[in-house]
Parts: C-alpha cells; structure tokens; sequence
C-alpha cells in the first residue's frame, strides 16, 4: 500500500492481531497499521464510501454485475469515497459480501489462475497507481453520490416493506434483493433520490394498510 500511496487500510472482523508479525513484515509501513481501522462488518467498513469495487478470482455467473480491469480503477474510483474489497485468503468475498459492491475487478491470468491475497492487492495497487499517474484527465463524478450507508438503510427499507405488502417472502428474500441491489447501484443514486424512494416506500406501507375505498384516489365523491 504505501508503494503504491494507498493510506487508508480498513480490517474487516480480522482473525488474528496485527502485533507482533504484521509489523515485522511491514518494512517501514507500520504506519499504516497503527491508522489501520478495524470493523466488525463490511457494512461498517464501508458506511461512509461513494464507490465500492470488489474483487474475483474469476468470471461471475451474473450479467448483473459490471466487471472491471484493473486498468479501469483509476476512471471509476472518485478521490474521496472509493474503496477496493479483498475477501480472506481461502474463500474470497461471498456473494453477499459482493452485493455491497457497484461492480468487480479480475485480475487477467492465463488458464492456470492461482493468485494468493498478497499478490492480488499488490497487483491492483501497482495498477491503480500507474494509471492515475498518466497525465489523461481522469472522469470524475459530475454530481455526489449516496454513501452506502444511505444505500444499506435503503435497502433495508424496501425489503421490509416488499415483505409487508406480499411482494416477496422468506424464501425468495435473496432474489429480490438481489435484483433491486444490481437495479439501484446501477442508477448511482444521490442522496435526495434516496430519500424521495423511501418516502415512496412509506406510503406504499401506508396505503397497504388502508380499508378499501379509504385512498385518496378511490374516495367517493359527494
């Protein structure tokens, strides 16, 4: 990270202590651990950011999700507000885990693909920094985006009132917030569309509960 001026180290519920080892193999960065933050969620770790770009090992099943190359880092990632998810060492990131992301970065291999944690991050930070340092002007959002806090509060909203009115059950809970996840990541929604699809939501719930003929547009005229 610090090769590659990357400053910000987030922890996600980490299985071991950073002292002794950690700083042993920092050379010189231990810095960076001592600002490192841990969290006991990824919701946590990501509450405050704009911008959320997992990684895979390989191609994913869903069409719903944009892939990235690592090249393509450097246009989509603001300045303030990106982050990049690395899974553990064994399993990588679940698809729960990637629901919480905009889009995923692989990294190209050939046929054999067997990258470890360490050569992974290495690779995308080296990537990420190159690319920003090309003089080509780099896209930058033109309005701000909803946190994903703002998002996850959203989505929770909407599948408690999807519940309510019978649209979905237990059963089909992941799907359909799978799809409405993929859906409203895609629309990069701003904070006050945020609020005005909650505020929808609040009255759906409302007019769910209604007797009938008590709606505004089913009242009868006199």
């Amino acid at each position: 990270m610090k090769n590659f001026g990357l400053e910000e180290l987030y922890l996600v519920a980490p299985r071991c202590s950073l002292r002794p080892r950690a700083y042993h193999l920092a050379s010189h960065a231990g810095d960076l651990l001592d600002c490192a933050v841990i969290c006991e969620t990824l919701e946590e770790a990501l509450a405050s950011c704009s911008v959320v770009v997992g990684t895979s090992g390989r191609p994913r099943a869903s069409d719903a999700f944009r892939e990235l190359l690592p090249d393509d880092l450097a246009l989509t990632l603001p300045d303030i507000g990106g982050a990049v998810v690395f899974g553990s060492e064994d399993f990588g990131l679940s698809n729960e885990e990637l629901d919480r992301c905009q889009s995923f970065v692989r990294i190209p291999t050939a046929s054999y693909s067997s990258l470890n944690l360490a050569q992974a991050v290495g690779l995308i930070a080296y990537t990420w920094f190159t690319r920003r340092s090309r003089p080509e002007p780099r896209a930058r959002p033109t309005r701000e985006r909803a946190s994903r806090e703002e998002h996850e509060a959203m989505y929770a909203h909407l599948l408690k009132v999807l519940h309510h009115i019978g649209y979905t059950d237990e059963l089909r809970t992941r799907s359909a917030e799978h799809l409405f996840r993929r859906m409203f990541d895609r629309a990069e929604l701003d904070p006050r569309e945020i609020s005005a699809l909650r505020g929808l939501w609040q009255q759906v719930k409302w007019a769910a509960d209604q007797p009938p003929g008590h709606l505004p547009g089913h009242r009868k005229r006199h």
